[in-house]
Parts: C-alpha cells; structure tokens; sequence
C-alpha cells in the first residue's frame, strides 16, 4: 500500500490504514507552500453554509477580495462539512491517546459579520443557520466590532491548531510499526499490467493500491489514468500581534483568527502557478481589508507573514475515491480551501475505501466522474 502525500490527508489516511494493520508506504516531501500547515486552522461550516463562488481570478494580489471563498452549497456537501467539523473531537481524543499530544481545538463559533446594512439584512435571512446578533449583542459579545451592523454566530464551529497537527500526525507516523516514511518527491505514476508503481527520487514503490494525496501538486504527476482539475492557488496570509478579538470572524473579503497573542489575518487567492512567495502587494492588499473588518487590528505590528499553495478543483470540492477506470488508484485530493475542515474525515473515508470498508460518509458527491473528462493522451495508462 502506498500513500503519496505528506500533507495532513495523506498523514491521516496512512495512520487509519496502519490502525487496519495495512503496511504503508508513505512518500512524502516537504515542498515549500504545502497548505495544510500554511492554513489558518478554520472550521467553518456554518459560514460557507449556502455560500457558492466562481472560480478564483488569475493574476496577482487584487484577489485577496476573494478570501471568503466557501465550498458550494449542496445538501450531501454541507452534511458532509459539518460532520467533518464534528468528526474532530473523537478524531483528537484518538490521536491524543495514540500520542499523549493534545491539539488545540477551539469551538466557540465564529461570527460571519454584516458591515454594511444591505449585507445586515442579508445574512439575518440565513438566521436558521446561526444566532443573529444585533449590533449591541456583537458590541457586548465583541467590542472590537462595534463599528458592525450585526453577526451572525455560527455555534460550534472554530479553529484548530493546524500546524501542531500535522507536527503530530508525522511524528507518530515516522514510529508506527506498520508505516514506512520516505522523504522523497513522487516523480511518476507508472503501471505493470493491473499494478501501479510509484516512482519517486531514488525509489521505486510497488503497492496493491495507491492513494494520491498530494495536495496542490496532484495533478502534476506524470502517468495518471486521466487529467485530474486540481491546480495550485496562493493564499497569503499574515499575523498581527495583537489579539482584540476572542472569536474567528469573517467579513465579506477577510477573516482574522485569534491565536493567543497574535492574531491570523487572510487571505488572497491568486493563480500564480506553484510560486509560494510572499509580497508586499498581498501584505497591503490583507491589511486594508482586515482594518475593514476590525479597526483594533489596524496598526497592528506584522510579526509573520507566508504563503501557500491551495489544490483547487474548478467547484471547489474535493477529490476522493477510486479511479473507475483504474480502481488500484485512489483520490484524496483537490480540497480546495477547505482542506483543514474536510481533510481528516476525507481520509477516514478514503482508508475505508480502502479497505473494503463503508465509508463513515457517503462520497458520491465528490467522485472524480463528475468532470467527464476524457484520458489525458499524455498521461494515460500504456
């Protein structure tokens, strides 16, 4: 079994094979603006609930308008996000009890705030899916924003200590008695009869099955069955040190994320190919909007700023389950932004895939079959 992905849905997805006492190996690279640990750790259901958006704008910085991209709506799709949300408490407590490691994880509810009074009446139409508060409610819930025309708080939603996670997840993956790591970049996917084989720098990695979670670069790999729509997007993001606000909260081109005595503020999308640097056009463009959003963040110092790559499909959903042409290749990838939210649920899906097993959620809505696309001539399987 071979997992090609360092990321957290190829770490998770290794470590819920290894718990079924599956042999894996994991080939996985460090590759700079991987996005799972390039995040802000947002789980956020209940704001993307009901919210579609076009695909991302090419070009540069003067996409940061578009940072409250959200998964499209759909009935299976939003069930599947919110238990992707719940699915972290026992996920947690499980990775906790493997590693004595506790992750951080906030639940308090986000606020998805009105800053205009045309977008007040808005989102108190969708008051079914949040409390609307009213502005004195949000002055006494949050003073920071009490130049808002109202919220709605969206209950259980919240952060999670991205960065510590995958930290984890790695650690216990390179001592799992049934995993072997290699540190190395897959070059190419190749197949001997109905077998695939792998090859990366300087390995060659046989396996009953391969599960591509490779993040932004999954479409980049040579020999897949079929082109696959998962392309690399930029999101930069910085940190204020400052923290005014005690909730995640999102307005209509940002969102800040309290974290301790910082605070994460985003985020661009741009579609700059696979360049992870950092510029002072994103960095101005992330300030004016978050000022926007919460004044107190206005002058805040800039203690850190990054970037990172987001594997985005064209509805913004990811890929997951088996090739139907190629059943021996598996799909975890393309979760656009959304990869923190669905990624540990996703990889307990693909594992029971897998393994023969049914998965915790239907996966229909997210099969590789829903782009028709036809074998890529120069991809596809001799």
């Amino acid at each position: 079994m071979v997992v090609i992905g360092g990321g957290l849905v190829g770490l998770v997805t290794t470590l819920a094979l290894a718990r079924r006492g599956v042999q894996v190996l994991l080939v996985a690279s460090s590759e700079p603006g991987a996005a799972s640990t390039a995040a802000a750790g947002m789980l956020a259901p209940g704001v993307e609930h009901g919210s579609a958006v076009p695909e991302p704008p090419t070009g540069s910085a003067a996409a940061a308008g578009a940072a409250g991209a959200t998964v499209p709506a759909g009935n299976a799709t939003d069930r599947f996000a919110v238990a992707a949300r719940d699915f972290y408490l026992p996920f947690l407590a499980q990775l906790e009890s493997d590693t004595g490691e506790r992750v951080h994880l906030d639940r308090g509810g986000i606020l998805d705030v009105a800053l205009e009074a045309a977008s007040a009446d808005a989102l108190r139409s969708r008051a079914g899916s949040g409390e609307w508060l009213d502005p004195a409610a949000l002055r006494t819930l949050e003073p920071a924003l009490a130049h808002a025309h109202g919220a709605l708080l969206h209950h259980h939603d919240g952060y999670v200590d991205n960065v510590h996670l995958v930290r984890v997840l790695a650690e216990h993956a390179a001592h799992h008695e049934h995993v072997r790591v290699v540190a190395a970049r897959a070059t190419a996917l190749e197949w001997s009869g109905e077998h695939p084989v792998v090859r990366a720098e300087g390995v060659t990695a046989r396996g009953e099955t391969v599960v591509l979670a490779a993040g932004a670069w999954s479409g980049a790999l040579p020999g897949l069955p079929r082109a696959l729509p998962v392309r690399p997007v930029r999101g930069q993001l910085l940190a204020l040190a400052a923290a005014p606000l005690r909730h995640v909260t999102y307005g209509p081109s940002s969102y800040a994320v309290p974290r301790g005595a910082t605070t994460v503020v985003g985020s661009t999308m741009e579609s700059v190919g696979f360049d992870a640097t950092v510029t002072q056009t994103a960095t101005t463009a992330i300030r004016t909007r978050t000022e926007a959003l919460c004044p107190a963040l206005g002058d805040a110092r800039v203690c850190d700023r990054w970037a990172g790559l987001r594997p985005v499909t064209p509805d913004l959903l990811p890929i997951l389950g088996r090739d139907p042409d190629n059943p021996r290749l598996v799909y975890a990838c393309g979760h656009s932004r959304n990869g923190i939210l669905l990624g540990p649920l996703s990889a307990e899906c693909v594992a029971a895939v897998v393994a023969n097993e049914t998965p915790p959620q239907p996966l229909h809505p997210f099969r590789i079959d829903r782009f028709l696309q036809e074998p890529a001539n120069s991809n596809q399987r001799k």
